[in-house]
């Protein structure tokens, strides 16, 4: 075979393989560096996701209520509702989930107050008219602040203070119990972790090895030991099922564990109402009743 100069002058000129698969790697590192320093950047943005807005107040629900305005321990000031039960028998500190604020959890406190149960509804730093800015810590400290607002009010004893925890709340109660005496822990759609959480959604196990572990509530379960409910739904398509189960599995005796028939992540108490406050009401008189 014979090559002209021209021939081998455009032959010479082309990538190799070698090169070519080179640059096809080095351009998709490029991608990935990108997309993970991105995904790290907007952490927060996508774990908390507040809103300020208070669409709606437990007066226009008829409900007797106090505002409560509390300072934690960095000097951040937080605020709640307080929604006093007629004959309670237990109070309860309501820690909601990563979206919206205390508006959207109200009709859940007042029928909670309906079986006897005192309630507080705190929004953590950065929502509703909380101060600052939401944080993994930063929870924690909004919780803790809660907590010793609670067992400084007349007549409240740790032995009858239940923490209730809701999805990303569930790592801030199961956090709270670890640390702190109380009567009870009932948590609901809550998350092992955010990696172990990562580890079921595709894009985000692309980059499970560089993902912080925060909200570690299936490590953290292991030192409550007080008696633990956990609540999920069975088709829960943002924190699948088996994360409770796995909870559930290694929290420490006495528990119980309560399947949403049906439920999805925002299904809660509407999918089966007289179902889930009858369950939590048994749960409350086994384990509360006398102390």
């Amino acid at each position: 075979m014979v090559v002209s100069a021209s021939d081998s002058g455009q032959l010479a000129g082309r990538p190799g393989p070698r090169r070519v698969v080179v640059g096809i790697l080095f351009s998709v590192a490029v991608a990935y560096v990108i997309c993970l320093v991105l995904l790290l950047a907007l952490e927060n943005k996508i774990i908390f996701i507040p809103s300020r807005d208070l669409w709606t107040t437990p007066d226009k629900r008829d409900a007797t209520f106090e505002d409560v305005h509390l300072t934690t321990s960095d000097g951040v000031k937080i605020h709640g509702w307080y929604l006093p039960a007629r004959e309670p028998r237990a109070t309860v500190l309501f820690l909601h989930g990563n979206a919206g604020n205390i508006a959207d959890r109200l009709d859940n406190g007042i029928k909670l107050t309906q079986i006897g149960l005192n309630v507080l509804l705190i929004d953590y730093r950065g929502y509703g008219k909380s101060e600052g800015t939401p944080s993994e810590q930063g929870i924690y400290r909004d919780a803790d602040a809660a907590y010793d607002h609670l067992l400084s009010r007349p007549g409240m004893s740790a032995k009858k203070l239940v923490l209730f925890g809701r999805s990303l709340g569930s790592g801030a109660a199961t956090d709270l119990a670890s640390r702190r005496e109380c009567g009870a822990l009932v948590i609901e759609s809550a998350l092992c972790s955010t990696r172990a959480l990562a580890r079921d959604i595709p894009i985000y196990a692309l980059f499970l090895p560089f993902i912080p572990d925060r909200l570690r509530s299936l490590e953290k379960i292991r030192l409550v030991r007080c008696p633990v409910l956990v609540i999920h739904g069975t088709r829960d398509s943002i924190i699948p099922l088996d994360h409770g189960q796995r909870i559930f599995q290694a929290a420490n005796e006495p528990k119980e564990f309560y399947e949403l028939k049906g439920a999805d992540h925002n299904d809660w108490y509407q999918n089966d109402p007289e179902g889930y406050f009858t369950n939590w009401s048994r749960f409350l008189d086994r384990h509360l009743t006398g102390r």
